[in-house]
């Protein structure tokens, strides 16, 4: 692993660097895109439903047996949650891209 990481630092210390006016614009470009990513994060975390309805499996009170319960991948609650994810991890590889753009 050590090696992979030394091998690919010294490529990239090989290669040219990026010119300062397409830096900028690249930069510009995910800081507007980790602005976005963040914004939609905040909004799908806001339209999401509170726990207080799971809270009730503490006592065994599980849905797991109704409709609801069997497709809840399917419902609002469900999308919600697969949005909250995709987003979340866009967010982390706009970040990354940037910063390795930024300091190359």
């Amino acid at each position: 692993m050590f090696n992979l990481l030394t091998n690919i630092s010294l490529m990239a210390s090989n290669q040219t660097a990026i010119p300062s006016e397409v830096r900028t614009a690249v930069c510009s470009t995910f800081l507007c895109l980790m602005a976005v990513a963040a914004l939609a994060m905040i909004v799908v975390v806001l339209m999401q439903n509170g726990g207080q309805q799971d809270i009730g499996a503490i006592s065994g009170g599980s849905n797991n047996d109704t409709f609801f319960g069997k497709n809840k991948n399917r419902s609002k609650e469900g999308k919600l949650k697969i949005a909250t994810i995709v987003i979340g991890v866009l967010l982390v590889v706009f970040s990354i891209i940037y910063f390795v753009v930024l300091n190359v």
